[in-house]
């Protein structure tokens, strides 16, 4: 997005949209080629014995190919769930969640969100984010020890850093959440996919913890830190006991009651 005459750009000149479109259409030509490899064995089999299976594979994939020919992601097309079925395996680069991310000048962090908005298009596409930074601001701000690095932020107008943003919108896209336990003397985070439940939640800390999950103990963790214990956090009223089919929302702090 800035002009660096020493960092020298393959094309000769610094375009975002452009290099946007090129690497869309490698991720394209990438899929394509699977898809034509396996259309080919698809139609040799069939020629062969008819499968129903087969057939059904290959009205998906040629679906996908005439959208891929026209341009558009495989993230762009809604897919029934026996669609998405028949062609999980494949992996398509295009059919995964697309983060843009625009390295800007110093000079230019005050229009960062007028810079954004001249890419708007791409954000209204389905599993698709922008983020912009600086990124030899951020290479500063790593070299600061935390609380110095929090004054940087502040007096520059960064609500967090590049790399919590970047962490945040991954998860954002990839439907990802985070819950906490804490024990006696760690709190630990783990990674959940969003709308699972406690019960699946509980699976992730301990095969146990599902099998003989009774109940789930819930608190978000600015609520906790706020009371400074779970025992003031219960005096307050503000701990929730949840079945096994409640789902778990993101930053929530879960004391997991199992028998087995």
């Amino acid at each position: 997005m800035f002009a660096d005459d020493s960092i020298p750009h393959v094309n000769g000149s610094v375009d975002a949209r452009r290099d946007i479109e090129t690497v869309d259409l490698e991720l394209a030509f990438a899929d394509l080629q699977i898809i034509d490899k396996r259309l080919e064995r698809i139609h040799r089999e069939l020629r062969a014995k008819k499968v129903p299976a087969l057939e059904g594979e290959r009205t998906v994939l040629e679906r996908c190919k005439a959208f891929l020919e026209r341009g558009t992601a495989l993230r762009e097309i809604d897919l029934s769930l026996e669609e998405a079925k028949a062609i999980r395996g494949y992996r398509f680069l295009t059919q995964k969640p697309m983060l843009l991310i625009f390295n800007i000048g110093e000079n230019q962090l005050e229009h960062a969100e007028e810079i954004r908005s001249n890419f708007a298009e791409y954000e209204k596409k389905p599993q698709t984010e922008i983020l912009t930074l600086c990124a030899k601001l951020e290479m500063e701000i790593s070299q600061l020890d935390a609380a110095d690095a929090e004054v940087f932020l502040t007096e520059m107008g960064l609500k967090a850093s590049a790399l919590k943003r970047i962490i945040h919108a991954s998860y954002h896209l990839l439907g990802l959440i985070t819950f906490f336990t804490v024990g006696s003397n760690e709190v630990r985070a783990w990674t959940l996919n969003r709308g699972m439940t406690a019960v699946e939640a509980a699976g992730f800390v301990h095969t146990d913890f599902a099998r003989g999950f009774i109940r789930a103990q819930t608190i978000h963790w600015a609520e906790l830190v706020a009371c400074g214990s779970l025992g003031k956090a219960r005096e307050r009223g503000l701990l929730r006991l949840e079945g096994k089919d409640y789902v778990v929302q993101d930053g929530e702090v879960l004391t997991i009651r199992f028998s087995v």
